[in-house]
């Protein structure tokens, strides 16, 4: 029995190697990140911060630089920032961090749910779940929200299994205010929460009229204080890409959920093969059916939402939705009992396999900037130009200004305008080229964008790499 939970414990290498991995090697920001600093910078007073948030720059608007998340995951990371220091590589530690704090949430929500056995297998799924890797990677909202959302239900299990006394209630309150606040889709969790209450209340004929009356409060508290930012996304919709298509309806993200079409499917098959075998106990177990509501309604939000309000098919906007569909299956395996050992070892053999296999298959590529930097200092080049226009040096400029290398000494920001006054003996012009994280065809503009002359200056060479062409420059 000891050697089994050994070897157990040791499966917990792998997915950890490869959070390391991708922390320390695919250390580059894509656009949407870019955005993340520029959105929570500490330098910056809060109220050109709320200006930012809302798509307002220098008195004039703009829906593309709006944000989409309310400005509370910006004020936090902003003051991480503050604490720590304003990097690049801070800000995808403030991710990690929360990854981390999910993994402690899940597995005491875990424990409402699973036999002991059982809570350290579905840790290890949700540890080894690549889509979740990668957003632990990404200085973005993603496993900030997943603490919301777990600690949201965390404090609702509480009170309808435990006991709703004065402290479970105002946990629940703040907790679904939070939760709801932080990022508003989570709308599908509050909405199940009170499906599920109302089905123990008319079906079960359980007394949970205080749980109701707390959610439907938190809900009204919120609309209340967000109104602002509700009334902003309402009359400011603009084309999206993720907009509903049939690929949805096939796959429903699970491509990208866990890292493959091939692997997507399997999970699949398996979802489909427990609800045949367990079809006669799922709707008789209270714990199953919460789980199941909250999956059917989350996605039932995305296609409502799509249709009727403004597109949302994107995998990482209900990314809090994967830790439940694999609690999902870890409590139907267990249900089923048979075989359950062995079905278990074979999933978690899947699961490992798969990281191993799609961990480079992230879902947006992002700039390999240590290669970029690499292949500059090899040609004993420090100076580093990252545009030409105003909007790319707020954004992109600002991210490489960031980097703990630039702030380091290392390497050396300059502006157009240091260039145009000769003020630098050699510079690098790194240019964004044709970045593999647009969602649309290559932009022949790049071309002129990029390959530019500089007066005063000549050019030595000019390097190709993904993502990023790189032009060296001298004084003549």
């Amino acid at each position: 029995m000891i050697q089994k939970k050994l070897f157990l414990y040791l499966f917990f290498l792998i997915p950890v190697y490869f959070i390391v991995y991708n922390f320390y090697v695919n250390q580059g920001y894509w656009y949407d990140e870019w955005a993340t600093l520029y959105s929570s910078n500490p330098f910056v007073s809060n109220e050109i911060i709320n200006l930012r948030i809302k798509g307002i720059t220098d008195g004039t608007y703009s829906v593309h630089a709006q944000e989409n998340v309310p400005k509370y995951y910006y004020l936090a990371l902003r003051e991480f920032f503050d604490i720590f220091g304003f990097t690049a590589e801070n800000g995808r530690l403030f991710s990690l961090i929360f990854y981390f704090l999910n993994i402690i949430l899940l597995y005491l929500i875990s424990i409402f749910f699973l036999a002991e056995n059982n809570r350290i297998l579905f840790i290890l799924l949700v540890l080894a779940n690549p889509f979740l890797i990668w957003m632990a990677n990404e200085t973005r909202v993603d496993t900030f929200l997943i603490f919301f959302v777990s600690l949201n239900l965390i404090t609702f299990l509480n009170c309808y299994k435990s006991k709703a006394n004065f402290f479970n209630l105002s946990s629940l309150y703040l907790s679904n205010l939070f939760m709801l606040s932080v990022y508003p889709l989570t709308f599908s969790i509050f909405f199940s929460e009170i499906i599920f209450l109302l089905y123990l209340s008319l079906i079960k004929k359980k007394k949970v009229g205080l749980n109701l009356i707390i959610l439907i409060f938190s809900f009204c508290c919120f609309i209340l204080i967000n109104h602002d930012y509700l009334f902003l996304r309402v009359n400011n919709m603009s084309e999206h890409y993720a907009v509903l298509n049939l690929k949805f309806f096939i796959s429903f993200f699970f491509n990208k959920f866990f890292g493959s079409v091939f692997f997507g499917a399997i999970f699949l098959l398996i979802i489909l093969f427990l609800i045949l075998k367990n079809n006669k106990i799922i709707f008789k177990n209270n714990d199953t059916i919460f789980l199941t509501i909250i999956i059917i309604f989350t996605y039932l939000m995305v296609i409502t939402s799509s249709i009727l309000v403004t597109p949302i098919v994107a995998p990482r906007y209900i990314i809090f939705v994967i830790p439940i569909i694999l609690l999902w299956i870890v409590k139907n395996v267990e249900i089923y009992n048979k075989f359950s050992f062995k079905f278990f070892n074979i999933l978690i053999f899947l699961s490992l396999l798969n990281l191993m296999l799609t961990n480079h298959l992230t879902v947006i590529k992002k700039p390999p900037i240590s290669k970029a930097l690499k292949i500059i200092k090899e040609q004993n080049y420090y100076n580093i130009l990252s545009s030409t226009d105003d909007w790319n040096e707020r954004y992109y400029g600002l991210y490489l200004s960031t980097l703990k290398r630039v702030q380091s000494g290392e390497f050396e920001t300059i502006k157009l305008n240091d260039v145009r006054r000769n003020l630098k003996n050699n510079f690098v012009y790194l240019c964004i080229y044709n970045p593999r994280f647009r969602t649309t065809s290559k932009i022949l503009d790049d071309e002129r964008k990029c390959r530019v002359e500089f007066t005063g200056y000549e050019l030595v060479k000019r390097e190709e790499i993904d993502d990023f062409l790189i032009s060296f420059y001298k004084k003549i």
